[in-house]
């Protein structure tokens, strides 16, 4: 055998390229640079391969107990980023929902506080996205035919009155209340209502101050038509008024408008009461109750403010009695 160095030749490079014509190159894992193409080495190591249920629970007990360092943690966690599984099969998601059913289902109530406790100190501060309509549709369809898991079950009495005190002895909860009550005057003078009693249109009802009295009205003509019976009480015309005192129920009728309740409630000073409506405009509604109370209570005395008799009150008393 020649020692030292031996450099090959032309002829000697041709003659083994020659022999190694339609051969596959033998693949060397420890080699730097060399890659293992899954179309040039299709079985190789674990490819198109499974593990048995042996050299699992093998796997399994030899990983047991194993704890990994936060180096470890940081470098799976950055190799796992942008990465794109497999989609999980229905099957597969059944399988994985029943065994996390069944964890919760033997572990420890303080197990279960804990993670509580830790999910909702991670949320602390998130906004959740609006859910999309698909999104809600897909919520739906899954509950379909499903039945509430509180169904048949009823809080207890304690359960009840602790729930109670929790919400209407909450002192923040009682001062914003109090501050979107608060009847802030606006440049029209219309009081400011709670967003779940505004209504939109041009009737503007809310809060109006009636010779300082805070009082609720459906509309700006009916506070208007109220500082005007103030008015009349002044000069002793009648005793005194209230504000939908009353509701009058049409029994016989099963459907559609069934009750009525008119605007203001009049005491006269020999003791009689009669009823007023202020109507600006009136609807196939308000026809259908003013006529059925005709019917059904005949007795009570109603009085219709309509359009004309309210621009009359307004051109000759408005000013004087600062008509909003």
């Amino acid at each position: 055998m020649p020692t030292g160095i031996y450099k090959r030749t032309a002829k000697h490079k041709k003659k083994i390229s020659d022999a190694l014509k339609g051969k596959m190159p033998k693949y060397i894992p420890n080699r730097k640079g060399t890659k293992c193409p899954k179309e040039l080495y299709p079985d190789y190591g674990m490819r198109n391969k499974k593990h048995s249920e042996e050299t699992k629970k093998k796997m399994g007990i030899s990983h047991k107990g194993r704890v990994l360092s936060k180096e470890w943690k940081e470098k799976i966690s950055k190799s796992l980023k942008n990465r794109v599984g497999k989609p999980v099969s229905e099957e597969a998601k059944k399988i994985i929902s029943k065994k996390i059913k069944l964890f919760y289902k033997n572990c420890d109530d303080d197990f279960k506080k804990e993670r509580s406790k830790k999910i909702s100190e991670a949320l602390k501060g998130r906004k959740k996205p609006p859910r999309s309509e698909e999104h809600r549709r897909k919520i739906s369809e899954a509950h379909k035919g499903k039945t509430a898991w509180n169904k048949g079950e009823h809080l207890s009495e304690e359960k009840l009155k602790e729930m109670r005190d929790k919400v209407y002895s909450n002192p923040e909860r009682n001062k914003k209340i109090s501050e979107t009550l608060r009847g802030v005057p606006r440049p029209s003078r219309q009081g400011i209502m709670p967003k779940n009693l505004q209504y939109p249109g041009r009737y503007r009802n809310g809060y109006y101050n009636i010779n300082g009295k805070r009082v609720y009205f459906r509309s700006k003509w009916e506070a208007n038509y109220a500082l005007y019976l103030d008015f009349l009480i002044k000069q002793k015309q009648i005793k005194k008024w209230t504000y939908e005192k009353d509701v009058f129920i049409f029994e016989k009728i099963k459907f559609g408008t069934r009750s009525y309740r008119p605007d203001f409630k009049i005491y006269n000073n020999d003791e009689s009461i009669e009823y007023h409506e202020v109507k600006g405009y009136m609807d196939a509604k308000s026809k259908t109750k003013i006529k059925r109370m005709a019917k059904y209570y005949p007795n009570i005395k109603l009085i219709i403010v309509d359009k004309p008799i309210y621009k009359d009150i307004k051109k000759k008393l408005g000013k004087m009695l600062k008509f909003y």
